[in-house]
């Protein structure tokens, strides 16, 4: 069964990418979140998801040119 909600962690694995980066593209609204409680956060699969389509389209656009 697939995870619903991912931690920052898991989030940034799951991307490839560092957890610093994954809170740079967050604040800069490339990715959004998801308010857990007052004090977590966490990430949604489905939006992992679009996050990764989204680039590998656009990575795909620059390649072509």
């Amino acid at each position: 069964m697939k995870r619903l909600i991912y931690d920052s962690k898991e989030a940034s694995e799951l991307l490839g990418i560092s957890r610093s980066t994954l809170h740079r593209l967050t604040k800069n609204k490339k990715l959004s979140k998801v308010q857990i409680s007052d004090r977590r956060v966490g990430w949604s699969h489905s939006e992992l998801i679009r996050f990764i389509a989204d680039n590998e389209k656009a990575q795909c656009r620059r390649m072509q040119r």
